[in-house]
């Protein structure tokens, strides 16, 4: 028998532990989680409708220059492969909404709870709950963790996350000890902190806008939808979105535009004229505020929209995910195995790959779980 340890009991480790399960006969498969819960991800997917696929991992991404490592990733036909897979495993059929897939049950937990059964039914797989690694060895198919406890190890899963919502600060060493190439995590999928001073007394304004974000004045990313004016900034779905392409380091070269010009299919030309009747006094206090500060006709701010610096993310806990990690270039797009350590494998949000919010995430873990396991090797 051989014996596969996967650390973390995230999504994509759980669904690399049931393909693998049923793929061969032939392995043990430990699984370590640090909580008493595993996949937890799901349980806040969608607000709680479990939002599990995008319908760009079956049709592609266009040739987006932005999702061009997930589009390699699905070239193989996997993305479709996947969600045929994902409708005999959960026995259930998905439907879709705005390229959103969803369960027929409308409710994360019918998914999570059938991952977590199918998990504690399996022959081969077992599970050692809270047990928090802090440090690493593994080095001639011996894993040794937090320096106490002895493992035969044939393969070696990372499945550990990023530091997004209550997850511990990352422990860098366990890649430094694979000398492998990293960024270092930063927030993503969260509200932004803008360049202005004004902003509370219009915080819980919400309003429908198209939102453009621009790298040294060029747009690089848009979308229409609800946004929601904070204490120091802004939130709202299409904000978060954005932030998947920023870097944190280069802030001072990115800025927001945000112009109000109708939602769910209705248009609207705005002037000085009309625009107290189709925008909410609180906005429309904002709208003036902001021309009055940066000497601006209300005409050219209604035309052109409001355009801010942006000045942070917001923290870890209000982030969705965590931007960065192991350079793509370190692992096989096949089966995710280091390039230069065929029996160590890296899943999940550890991996550079970041993409808005949508079904993105959560079914690009399912997409390497199941393909990591298809492929394995040993």
């Amino acid at each position: 028998m051989k014996n596969v340890v996967i650390l973390g009991g995230g999504v994509a480790g759980c669904i690399f532990a049931l393909k693998l399960s049923q793929l061969r006969d032939d392995v043990n498969i430990k699984i370590y989680e640090k909580s008493s819960k595993l996949a937890s991800r799901i349980l806040i997917s969608g607000n709680g409708r479990c939002n599990i696929y995008n319908s760009h991992f079956i049709n592609g991404f266009n040739n987006d220059k932005f999702y061009e490592i997930p589009q390699k990733i699905i070239s193989d036909g996997s993305g479709i492969e996947v969600f045929e897979y994902m409708k005999k495993l959960f026995n259930t059929d998905f439907y879709l909404e705005d390229d959103r897939y969803y369960p027929f049950s409308n409710r994360s937990e019918t998914i999570h709870n059938k991952l977590v059964s199918l998990i504690e039914k399996s022959k081969n797989i077992s599970v050692i709950y809270n047990y928090n690694v802090k440090e690493i060895s593994y080095k001639n198919n011996k894993l040794i963790l937090n320096k106490t406890d002895e493992i035969n190890c044939d393969k070696l899963v990372f499945n550990l996350g990023g530091m997004s919502y209550l997850y511990d600060k990352f422990n860098y060493t366990f890649l430094d000890t694979f000398n492998l190439k990293y960024t270092k995590f930063t927030p993503a999928l969260c509200p932004l902190k803008l360049d202005v001073n004004y902003f509370k007394k219009y915080s819980g304004t919400r309003l429908y806008a198209n939102v453009t974000l621009l790298y040294k004045n060029k747009p690089i990313y848009e979308e229409n939808g609800e946004i929601l004016i904070k204490d120091d900034g802004i939130s709202g779905v299409c904000i978060f979105n954005c932030t998947a392409f920023i870097t944190k380091c280069e802030l001072n070269n990115y800025q927001l535009n945000i112009k109000f010009d109708g939602h769910h299919d209705v248009k609207l030309k705005l002037n000085s004229d009309n625009y107290k009747d189709n925008i909410s006094v609180k906005f429309c206090d904002l709208i003036d505020s902001y021309c009055e500060l940066n000497n601006i006709e209300l005409n050219d701010a209604l035309k052109n929209g409001l355009t801010f610096k942006i000045k942070d993310l917001y923290d870890f806990k209000n982030s969705q995910v965590s931007k960065g990690g192991i350079c793509i270039d370190e692992v096989s797009l096949n089966n995710f195995e280091l390039i230069n350590n065929k029996n160590v494998v890296f899943l999940g949000e550890t991996l550079d790959i970041s993409l808005p919010c949508g079904g993105y995430n959560l079914g690009l873990a399912i997409i390497e779980g199941y393909k990591g396991a298809k492929n394995f090797e040993l």
